[in-house]
C-alpha cells in the first residue's frame, strides 16, 4: 500500500497498489495474451516489431489507464517502455500502480527547508534557490506561507486540491492526464477554476491555484503535443498551428509570439499568434471555402491591436477599422470610442468587456477580410508626392514584397489632408490592384500589410515600426476590394 496523507478532516487514508491483470507474452511480435485476475483471458494482436510502449499504448485505449500507471513485468523485472515485446517465453505481467497525487506533492516538498533564505526590503530573493526550494517559494508566495480563507497552510491546500480532484474521479498524475486530454487546451484554464475556486480570486491565493495547476499539467504531460485537443471548427492547419504554439510556449519561448496571417472560413485572412521559433511561421496561407458568416465566433474583446503574448493561438485578430482613422475626423465615434480590431474566439467567453451593441456591431461589420481577386491598398503620404505614385511604381513594390504581378485598377488620392491628434497630418491615395487567382490576391494581401515603401528610387521595403528611417511614404495592403465576377 502506498500511503495517503491525512486530508483536512484529519482522516488517514489508504490506496492499494492495484494489479488489475496477469498475464504471459508471445514472442516478437504476433499476439499476447493478458489473463486478468478473474482468469479471463484477453489476447491483443501486435505487429513484429511491437515494442512495451506499443502495447500500453493499445491497453490505454481498451482500459481507460494512463500508459504512465501501468507496468509490464517480466521475470520480476519491469520492462522498459523501448524494450521489445520478447520476453523468451516468460510470464509477461500487467500491473496499474496510481500513485495519489497527494503524495507525489508531498514528496516533492517534504524536507524542503527555506529557513535563512534572505529577501531584499521589496521581498524579491537575494539567494539563488535550488528547484525544490522554488517550487515551495512559488507555491508559499514568499518564504512563509501566506495563508488564505480556503487553507492555512501547504498541507491543507495540497488536500483541498487533491480532494476536489478525487470528486472528479482523478487521483493520479495518469488520471488526470486521460481526463483533461478531452479538454481543449483553450478551455483548460476555466476548468481548473471551476474546480479551485481561488483561481477566479486575486493575491497569493489566486497566483499559488494557478502555479499549482500549471505544473500539475506539466508533470502530467498535458503540455506535450500529443495531448493538445483543439476546438471544434478548428481547420486542420490552424490545429497544427496552435499545436506548435502552444508547445513552443510551455519551452521558454513565450517571448518569441508573433503575428502571423491564418485563413479562417468566418472572417478570412486575419492574424493569429504563432512563435517566431517554427519553420514557415510567416508563410501565406492557403485559402479555402468561405462560410455564411460569423455566427460560430464569440466576440471577445475589441479596441486597439494588443500584443501576440496576450492571445491564445486559437483566437484571431481581424481588423475592421483604417488604422489611421482611429482619431482623425472621418472616425465613425458615434458610440463613444473607435473599435480597430476586434479579437474573435471559438470559445464563448465566461466575461467579455463588450456589451450587446458593441458585439452586433462587430458581428456586422463588413468582412473586409474575405479574399476576392482585388486588393485595395492605401497608401498615405506625409507630403504632396501624388505625381510619384503611379501604375508602374505600385506594381513595382507589390511584386518586390509578394513576387507577385498584378494589375492596377485604379488610383485615387483623396483631396484633402487627414488631421490626427498629437500626429503628423497626411495625404492618402486609393488605390485597387486585381491578382489573376484568390491565392495570388492572398500573398499581395499578406506580404504588403502594414509595409512601407519609397515612392521613388530603388524599391525599399521595411516593417510599418521602420517609417521613420524610410522617410518617404507608406503602402499598406488594407482589404479585398469588391468587384464583378470571380473575384466575389
Amino acid at each position: 500500500p502506498t500511503p495517503h496523507h491525512p486530508s483536512s478532516t484529519a482522516e488517514c487514508r489508504w490506496q492499494p497498489v492495484v494489479e488489475m491483470a496477469k498475464g504471459y507474452g508471445s514472442g516478437r511480435g504476433g499476439k499476447v495474451w493478458l489473463r486478468t485476475l478473474a482468469s479471463e483471458t484477453e489476447e491483443y494482436t501486435m505487429p513484429d516489431g511491437s515494442r512495451v510502449m506499443d502495447l500500453k499504448k493499445q491497453l490505454e485505449q481498451v482500459k481507460d489507464v494512463s500508459v504512465h500507471d501501468m507496468a509490464l513485468v517480466s521475470g520480476g523485472k519491469v520492462l522498459d517502455d523501448t524494450d521489445a515485446l520478447d520476453v523468451d517465453g516468460e510470464d509477461l505481467q500487467f500491473v496499474v500502480r496510481k500513485v495519489p497525487i497527494l503524495d507525489f506533492l508531498a514528496e516533492q516538498t517534504s524536507g524542503v527547508d527555506l529557513a535563512g533564505v534572505e529577501v531584499d526590503e521589496d521581498g524579491d530573493l537575494v539567494d539563488d534557490l535550488s528547484r525544490e526550494q522554488q517550487f515551495v517559494w512559488n507555491l508559499n508566495r514568499g518564504p512563509k506561507f501566506i495563508p488564505s480563507a480556503s487553507c492555512e497552510d501547504l498541507g491543507s491546500f495540497f488536500s483541498n486540491v487533491c480532494a476536489s480532484l478525487e470528486k472528479r474521479g482523478i487521483l493520479s498524475l495518469g488520471d488526470l492526464e486521460l481526463q483533461l486530454r478531452k479538454v481543449p487546451n483553450a478551455s483548460r484554464r476555466q476548468w481548473w477554476t471551476d474546480l479551485l475556486p481561488d483561481m477566479a480570486g486575486h493575491g497569493a491565493a489566486q497566483m499559488r491555484s494557478h502555479f499549482l495547476s500549471f505544473h500539475l499539467e506539466e508533470v502530467a504531460h498535458l503540455h506535450e503535443d500529443y495531448n493538445y485537443c483543439p476546438l471544434p471548427g478548428m481547420t486542420p492547419e490552424d490545429v497544427e498551428r496552435c499545436r506548435a504554439v502552444r508547445c513552443a510556449r510551455q519551452d521558454g519561448s513565450y517571448q518569441e509570439s508573433a503575428y502571423t496571417f491564418v485563413f479562417s472560413p468566418e472572417l478570412g485572412l486575419v492574424r493569429a499568434v504563432t512563435s517566431v521559433v517554427l519553420p514557415d511561421w510567416n508563410k501565406v496561407p492557403t485559402v479555402g471555402e468561405v462560410v455564411a458568416g460569423r455566427q460560430a465566433l464569440y466576440a471577445r474583446s475589441a479596441g486597439c491591436s494588443p500584443p501576440p503574448s496576450e492571445l491564445d493561438p486559437e483566437d484571431y485578430l481581424e481588423r475592421i477599422a483604417d488604422e489611421d482613422l482611429r482619431d482623425s475626423d472621418e472616425a465613425d465615434k458615434s458610440d463613444g470610442r473607435t473599435i480597430k480590431s476586434v479579437i474573435w474566439s471559438r470559445l464563448q467567453p465566461e466575461d467579455t468587456e463588450l456589451d450587446a451593441g458593441e458585439i452586433q456591431r462587430c458581428m456586422r461589420a463588413p468582412r473586409q477580410n474575405v479574399p476576392t481577386h482585388l486588393v485595395c491598398f492605401t497608401l498615405k503620404q506625409t507630403q504632396e508626392t501624388s505625381s510619384m505614385i503611379s501604375a508602374g511604381r505600385v506594381r513595382e513594390c507589390i511584386e518586390h514584397l509578394s513576387g507577385v504581378d498584378t494589375e492596377v485598377v485604379s488610383i485615387e488620392k483623396s483631396p484633402n489632408k487627414v488631421s490626427q491628434t498629437g500626429r503628423m497630418p497626411f495625404w492618402r491615395t486609393s488605390v485597387v490592384v486585381r491578382c489573376a487567382s484568390l491565392q495570388d490576391a492572398a500573398a499581395v494581401f499578406v506580404r504588403c500589410f502594414d509595409k512601407q515603401w519609397g515612392f521613388e528610387g530603388p524599391v525599399t521595403c521595411a516593417a510599418v515600426e521602420d517609417v521613420e528611417d524610410l522617410g518617404k511614404g507608406k503602402g499598406k495592403g488594407g482589404k479585398f476590394g469588391k468587384g464583378k465576377g470571380k473575384g466575389k
